[in-house]
Formats: C-alpha cells, sequence, structure tokens
C-alpha cells in the first residue's frame, strides 16, 4: 500500500476534520468487536493487578482510584467498563471532541448503575482544569485519537501526560488500531507519522517499533477481531517533542539527568538569574545543571562570532540554546548534535533554519508575550511623527537658518480622526496597536487569514478577507505580521502602489516583509507621503551594499525630508522589557528542556 506524504497544511486538515468524521463510525466499530472489546476489560483488570486494587474492594472509599482518560471516543467502552468497577473512585474523560462528548454523556445515562454513573467526571478539552491536580492520578488512559487534536493541542496534551509521569510511578494504558471503516486508514497513520517526525512528536509517541506499528496496522486492516488494541506501559516517560527519546530504545527510563544550556549573546552581566530558575525545584527529580552565558554577539559589536568558535567539546554537550541576536543556518545546527530545544529570545524567528531543526528533532520556542506594549507604542509614535509633522518641523527648525515660524502645507499632516489606520497581522502586538489607534479615532481595518471567525466583534474592529482591499483603503499602514515564506517581501510596489495618495506605511515587525525599491518607488511617486521603519531586510546595514533609499535618507536628501525615520530594532525595547525577556526565555527553556512541558512552541517549517 503507498504510504502518503503530506505537506503541512494537509495535515492540518487531516488532524481538523477527521475526528469528527470517523467519531461515530468508530463507535459503532468498536462495539460490534466483542473480542476487542474483552481485550480491553482484559487490560483493565491487569491495570487494577498493577494498582493493588480488586473486585472485592466495593464501595471503600480509602481506595479511590483516580484515571485519566484522553479521548473519548475509541475509549468510551472502557469509561463505561471503569465506571462500573466498584472500586473506582474518580474516572475523568477529558474529551477532545463536545460531539464525544455528548456520546460519552448519553451512553452513561444509560447505565444499570447509577451511582457509578455519577463517578465519571467529563471535561472538554483543557487539562489544566481538572478538579483533582495530576499527582493524584493513578492511571492514563490514552487513545490513538490523539491524531485528530491540533498540533498545540498534541505538544500541550503529551506535556501534561508527562509532567504526571515524572511526578511518580504510573501507568499509562495507549490504544492504537482502526480500520479504514473507522475513518483512518493505514495510509492517514503513515501520513501523520510523518507530520508527527517533523516536531519530535513521533518519537514522543512511539511506544512500539516501526515494524511493530506497521505489522500491528496491517494486522488491523486484515483480522480487526484479533488485534492488539491496547498495551499496558508501566512507569513509562510519555515525553513532550522537545525530549528527543526513542521509546523503543529506552522504555521506562528516567529523564536526561543532566542539562547542558548556553546563553550565546552575551546579554547580562552575571547568570545568577538563569542559574535559580534551571535549578532543580521542591519535588523534582534530580538533575545535575550546566549553564554557560558565552559572548558571540554582545550589545554595542557589530558584528558576531561564529557558532563554530563555542569550544566544540561544549557544542557536542550541549541539548538548549537561548539567544536573541544570533541567526542559526542549517550548517550551524549541524554542530550541535545533541541539541533538543531552541529558544529564540523574541516573537519573531526568521533567523533560525527551521528546516534543519526540524529534521534533527529540535523544538524551536519563541517568547510571544514580551514587549507587546513597548513595540505598539513604538509603531503608533512613528504614525505620529510622520502623521502629525513632528519629524519635518524638527529637522526644519534646526536648520541654518531655521524655517518660518508657521505651519507646513505638507500631504503628509493630517487629520488622525476618522482615517483608516491598517493592520497587517493582528497578532498580540498588531491588537495591541490597533487598539492605541482606535483610541486616537482611526477607523481600525485588519487583514489576518489565520485568526477565527468572529474576533473583529470581540475587539469592535473591521476585518477584510482580501490583502488588497486592506491596501487600497490603509491610510496609514502598520504592519505586524512574521516573516515566513508567505509574508517574505509581501510588502512590495504591487501592493504599496494600492494604497490611498499620501498614505504612511510603519513597519516594527519584520525587515524582510517589505521590498525597499518598492518603498523608495511610492515616496517618489507621492503614493506614499512618509514611512517609519524600525527593522530593515538587513540588520545592520551593510556598508559595503547600502540601498539607495538608506543613501538617501543618510544623505538628507531634500526630496525625503521629514518623510523618513528609521529606529534601530529598537521598538522591543524598555529596561522592563529587557528584563521580561530574560525571564520569560528562561522559564521557556526549563518547561520544554526540564519540565518536558510544551511552551511557546513553534511548529516546524517544512522543505
Amino acid at each position: 500500500m503507498a504510504s502518503k506524504n503530506p505537506s503541512s497544511e494537509e495535515s492540518k486538515q487531516f488532524i481538523e476534520e477527521g475526528y469528527n468524521k470517523s467519531a461515530e463510525r468508530y463507535l459503532e466499530w468498536s462495539r460490534s468487536r466483542p473480542v476487542s472489546m474483552q481485550h480491553r476489560l482484559e487490560l483493565i483488570e491487569k491495570l487494577y493487578t498493577h494498582l493493588g486494587v480488586s473486585e472485592d474492594a466495593g464501595e471503600d472509599a480509602s481506595r479511590e482510584l483516580k484515571v485519566l482518560e484522553l479521548g473519548c471516543g475509541a475509549g468510551e467502552p472502557v469509561t463505561l467498563a471503569l465506571a462500573s468497577k466498584p472500586a473506582i473512585g474518580t474516572v475523568t474523560a477529558n474529551d477532545i471532541s463536545k460531539t464525544q462528548l455528548n456520546m460519552l454523556s448519553e451512553s452513561l445515562s444509560k447505565l444499570d448503575d447509577r451511582s457509578a454513573a455519577k463517578k465519571v467526571k467529563l471535561a472538554h478539552g483543557d487539562m489544566t482544569k481538572l478538579e483533582f491536580p495530576l499527582k493524584s492520578l493513578d492511571a492514563v488512559i490514552a487513545f490513538y485519537s490523539i491524531i485528530h487534536l491540533s498540533p498545540d493541542e498534541q505538544v500541550e496534551m503529551i506535556g501534561h501526560v508527562h509532567r504526571w509521569l515524572r511526578s511518580g510511578d504510573g501507568y499509562l494504558l495507549a490504544s492504537f488500531g482502526a480500520d479504514e471503516s473507522a475513518g483512518t486508514t493505514y495510509d492517514d497513520w503513515l501520513g501523520m507519522k510523518s507530520y508527527w517526525s517533523s516536531h519530535g512528536i513521533e518519537k514522543s509517541l512511539k511506544l512500539l517499533e516501526d515494524a511493530d506499528f506497521e505489522i500491528l496496522w496491517k494486522d488491523v486492516n486484515q483480522n480487526p477481531e484479533d488485534a492488539p488494541f491496547l498495551r499496558l506501559v508501566g512507569s513509562m516517560p510519555f515525553v513532550s517533542p522537545s525530549i528527543a527519546f526513542d521509546m523503543a530504545q529506552h522504555g521506562g527510563a528516567a529523564l536526561d539527568s543532566r542539562h547542558v544550556i548556553i546563553q550565546v549573546d552575551g546579554l547580562y552581566p552575571d547568570d545568577a538569574l538563569e542559574q535559580s530558575l534551571f535549578a532543580p525545584q521542591p519535588g523534582d527529580r534530580p538533575y545535575d545543571l550546566e549553564y554557560h552565558q558565552l559572548d558571540l554577539w554582545p550589545t554595542g559589536v557589530d558584528l558576531p562570532k561564529p557558532w563554530s568558535s563555542i569550544p566544540e567539546d561544549l557544542r557536542q554537550r550541549t541539548n538548549g540554546i537561548l539567544t536573541l541576536k544570533m541567526r542559526m543556518t542549517a550548517e550551524d545546527v549541524a554542530l550541535f548534535p545533541n541539541l533538543k530545544v531552541m529558544v529564540r529570545m523574541g516573537v519573531g524567528y526568521d533567523r533560525l533554519d527551521r528546516v534543519a531543526l526540524a529534521k534533527q528533532n529540535v523544538t524551536v520556542c519563541n517568547v510571544p508575550d514580551y514587549g507587546t506594549s513597548e513595540i505598539a507604542d513604538h509603531a503608533m509614535g512613528l504614525v505620529l511623527s510622520l502623521r502629525r509633522g513632528i519629524l519635518l518641523h524638527h529637522e526644519r527648525q534646526r536648520a541654518t537658518p531655521p524655517a518660518s515660524w508657521n505651519y507646513i502645507d505638507t500631504p503628509l499632516v493630517a487629520r488622525l480622526q476618522n482615517k483608516t489606520f491598517g493592520v497587517l497581522g493582528l497578532g498580540r502586538i498588531g491588537t495591541a496597536a490597533a487598539l492605541r489607534a482606535k483610541a486616537f479615532g482611526f477607523n481600525v481595518l485588519f487583514y489576518d487569514p489565520y485568526l477565527p471567525n468572529g474576533v473583529d466583534k470581540s475587539l469592535a474592529l473591521e476585518r477584510t478577507k482580501d490583502v488588497r482591499d486592506l491596501f487600497r483603503r490603509s491610510e496609514v499602514l502598520s504592519l505586524h505580521a512574521p516573516c515566513t515564506r508567505e509574508t517574505r517581501g509581501m510588502v512590495g510596489y504591487d501592493l504599496l502602489s494600492l494604497l490611498p495618495r499620501g498614505a504612511v506605511l510603519v513597519n516594527t515587525a519584520r525587515g524582510e516583509i517589505v521590498d525597499l525599491d518598492g518603498v523608495q518607488r511610492c515616496l517618489q511617486e507621492g503614493i506614499l507621503a512618509g514611512t517609519g521603519l524600525d527593522v530593515l531586510p538587513e540588520e545592520p546595514i551593510p556598508e559595503d551594499n547600502v540601498h539607495p533609499l538608506i543613501q538617501a535618507y543618510r544623505a538628507k536628501e531634500p526630496w525625503l525630508e521629514g518623510r523618513m525615520v528609521i529606529t534601530c530594532h529598537t521598538a522591543f525595547y524598555s529596561p522592563e522589557s529587557f528584563v521580561d525577556i530574560r525571564v520569560k526565555s528562561a522559564e521557556t527553556m526549563r518547561s520544554v528542556l526540564i519540565d518536558g512541558v510544551a511552551s511557546n512552541v513553534i511548529l516546524p517549517e517544512m522543505e
């Protein structure tokens, strides 16, 4: 049977659509196989034996058994069986589908033993809202339907289960299996294996050798009644994607007992904060920590040292890297064979070769929630300095001789109220900028194809689903999109020429999304009255290849007077935000590398 190797988007579509499509068929199929149901019951009995619980326990409240079930589609018969056991005190079915949740509720309502039905607490989708702490759980039942979670939800769920298993001895009951009648085919599984592999999840879920996995699936397709649906795994670390364990090789081995982390830029005078955050906390399993602050690109230095300047012995041992400014190519990634987690100390991650990192099963994280107010304030500051003529007046009043003490009649200056403020990319920073613009009286219009419907209503903003419409209507346009394959070079003359004459362009996002040739042409043609740029396509500016627009700006050419302002990628900066980025970056590294809990994980970029 030919395997399929889907693109990232195809895999996402499968994840989003597959679960509801297969739900009812899987339930019908699983109920019609008494042998497979018997397998489930036998494994539950085995679980009881491991936990020292017997049927004779009756309603003895002193032996309450807490079991968390992840996904109660295929697992519905198990939930019902557990609920019927007198020894069970609490079963939580933490579902991933409201449809499945309703099905399970209906089935529980039909149980003869009403007291048993009351023991089952149903929850939808959020493990962080359990009524009891993870450490109090006796067992976790995880079913194959994890593949129907979104990638972020997969990562989050795995992280929570991993955290539970780290807290002590536990038992994981894992289910694999379905046939085409269940809406999930062998090809689907191979496709999902490929998708998992792209960001390390395959190794996190690898409870079987690859060969056994495929044999199991062939058995399911050919002889579904005889398939070994459930396997009991004792005290097995169920690790997050950041921990590249091969389950078949390591089995129930403990987590890494040593972590080697480096901060490579050279930003801070000491490492006390990082040492305290990375150190073992009460309740942690013991581990050794090795943390180094290097100086590849300290503040005030224009060009960085190469990654290869790090001693080879340290590169070989490093499994966590923190960086604010450094770029990382495929060749650089290869220098760190044991790297597991890369934390980019900021929002953007275009400086990192995510394809190469994904191939090496490195989890990439960012810090999306620092500097939000600073960058939004900076964007509005650039708008005001241009649109109110502040920069133009400043330049003319310090000229020799100074200009007359009067207003300047220029297309640059305009009333803000009721003008259209366009936002390209309504993430955290884009939202903050939009709300500030709204407070100034702008009518705010945004374009972001990745946001769900209704965001515009919740923020009282106007949304357009046509990027060209955004440009046609925006008298001020503020860019807040990440630099991706889709957005790199996106804002060029073709789009900029659609702006109303006399518009203002502000970019505090990523320089690579703007084509400076297009900006220069629009400034010269009067389409743009002014532009404020905190970021440029190449940073620092290469002195041997300075763009003509930057040359004109530096030379103070009269045609550009007061119409252009550049800041040095400093929109994020304040003393407070610099502390935030340090703390949040270290916390993210600890969560993912040491605790095995997903935090700010960036989906990998595929070739």
